[in-house]
């Protein structure tokens, strides 16, 4: 009988779904992943197939073990992880009542309004460290309650993303974990249990949420079924992970003082850890559960980075990776272009929903190497303001570990070094949430006892990149133009999409 030293991590994300076989020493042995299409309505709706997800959650967990050459008998535990916020209509026997609802939709953003006449801003922060935005899950339900309620009502459960997948695999019951379920603007962070009050306002029972669970625990075993599809043996226990940015800051190995990550994927997430929840009083800062025990996470996350950058490649036909050293010659400052990464509403620290993006500056010179140099610095400029409200806190920034798959380019690496004035540390394996999953795996059957443990031993950095001392002054004055020119748009209410927009009902 072979030993059981693999453990196999999903990470069903908003663009793709991606499985990775990591060994003990952290190694990623086997990944695949697969495209899951999102599906956009004419009124604002956005979402996907769960039913498609979960093929695309089979197949890659197939293939990556095939590339790992790992017999199935060798994983020891499988862990999930996924995009947070997003929830999924499920009838009595859990099968999904129509697509996803994902966390990029904003339809609830006028059932929020309404719910502001209830509960005021610095209640609703206070009880879920978040800001009353449609972003997160209470919008979703929100907006499903007075646009679909015949769905609304036959929802025997809302299930997030990792609940709906654990319990395809093989899981039992009804659960979600808690640093996920911190994302749904229906928890007490401070107690970690459901909020009766907020449960009232969404018209929603608690008999119609999981139940909640610590990251990193045992929530059942693959069966049959999803085995023979998953290529992989019947009975690999399940662990429940944690949201997708608290595994990515554990496979960073940012669970300690003055360590900030900055996760580049379809969104940019800035997070650092505390001991305790922070409350940000001008709620421009969210704080959610750690998958760490003991920890919260305080993060801001930025709607569109990779996913402007794509937006980009179709807008010019120019891929990025193919213009990174075209982007790179351009230098500080794009050549006077600016722009605004708001293709999907503004988030931290501005939380506008109504907002769209802006270029700016452009003349008949520009060409797609400057716009693709203004497209990374707008990203990285909200990702600075983000960092000021951090310190404002009283959290240390000292370094920043890049993760995600845009933190491969070398460009941005350079740039987010000299734009935010602080040395960059890149992973060795740059897919950080899957190793965190995998991490919460390991020790959720024992294979290591601590998660410190399990960090110490599969957690491992790469390269550094140092501020470039003319670059770092350089941007001292385009910074500081940017955030002028931010709040003369603001001021003038240019970033909203029609002059009443942002207004309520």
């Amino acid at each position: 009988m072979e030993q059981a030293d693999l453990i196999a991590a999903v990470d069903c994300g908003t663009t793709a779904v991606k499985a990775g076989l990591f060994d003990l020493r952290g190694s990623l042995r086997g990944s695949a992943a697969e495209t899951v299409p999102l599906r956009f309505g004419r009124d604002g709706a956005v979402g996907f197939d769960p039913c498609e997800m979960m093929g695309a959650v089979c197949r890659v967990l197939k293939a990556a073990a095939q590339r790992a050459c790992a017999r199935p008998e060798r994983v020891a535990a499988l862990c999930v992880t996924n995009q947070r916020a997003t929830v999924i209509p499920v009838g009595r026997r859990g099968q999904p009542l129509g697509r996803a609802i994902s966390w990029q939709e904003m339809r609830g953003v006028r059932a929020v309004e309404r719910v502001r006449r209830h509960i005021s801003d610095a209640r609703f922060s206070r009880i879920t460290g978040l800001p009353n935005n449609p972003m997160f899950t209470h919008g979703k339900l929100l907006a499903l309650r007075e646009m679909e309620p015949d769905r609304f009502r036959a929802a025997e459960r809302f299930m997030l993303v990792q609940d709906y997948a654990l319990r395809e695999l093989g899981a039992t019951g009804w659960v979600t974990d808690v640093s996920n379920a911190s994302l749904t603007g229906l928890l007490d962070i401070t107690r970690r249990q459901w909020s009766e009050e907020l449960l009232e306002l969404c018209s929603v029972s608690l008999r119609r949420l999981p139940e909640l669970v610590a990251s990193g625990v045992q929530v059942g075993a693959m069966d049959k079924s999803a085995a023979r599809r998953c290529g992989l043996t019947a009975g690999i226990p399940l662990v429940a992970g944690g949201g997708d940015q608290q595994c990515a800051g554990l496979g960073a190995g940012a669970v300690e003082p003055g360590i900030v990550t900055v996760t580049l994927g379809t969104a940019a997430v800035v997070m650092a850890s505390a001991r305790e929840p922070m409350f940000d009083k001008q709620r421009r800062i969210p704080c959610c559960v750690h998958a760490a025990p003991g920890l919260w996470a305080v993060e801001g996350l930025q709607s569109a980075a990779g996913a402007s950058v794509l937006w980009l490649e179709r807008l010019t036909g120019h891929p990025a990776r193919a213009l990174a050293a075209a982007a790179e010659r351009v230098g500080p400052g794009a050549r006077g272009a600016h722009f605004f990464p708001y293709l999907a509403g503004a988030a931290a620290p501005y939380w506008q929903p109504d907002a769209r993006g802006v270029f700016m500056g452009l003349d008949l010179s520009h060409g797609p190497a400057e716009l693709l140099r203004a497209v990374w610095e707008g990203v990285t400029f909200e990702t600075r303001e983000i960092l000021d409200a951090f310190e404002w806190l009283g959290l240390s920034t000292r370094e920043i570990r890049l993760t995600g798959g845009w933190s491969q380019s070398t460009a941005w690496q350079r740039l987010h070094a000299d734009l935010l004035s602080r040395p960059v540390v890149t992973l060795e394996n740059p897919q950080a949430t899957l190793l965190g999953a995998a991490m919460l795996g390991a020790v959720g059957v024992g294979v290591f006892p601590t998660l410190k443990e399990a960090a110490r031993r599969m957690v491992h950095t790469g390269g550094l990149r140092h501020p470039r001392p003319t670059h770092r002054a350089a941007y001292r004055k385009v910074a500081a133009h940017h955030a002028r020119l931010r709040a003369r748009l603001d001021r003038a209410k240019l970033f909203a999409t029609s002059p009443n927009e942002g207004k309520g009902p």
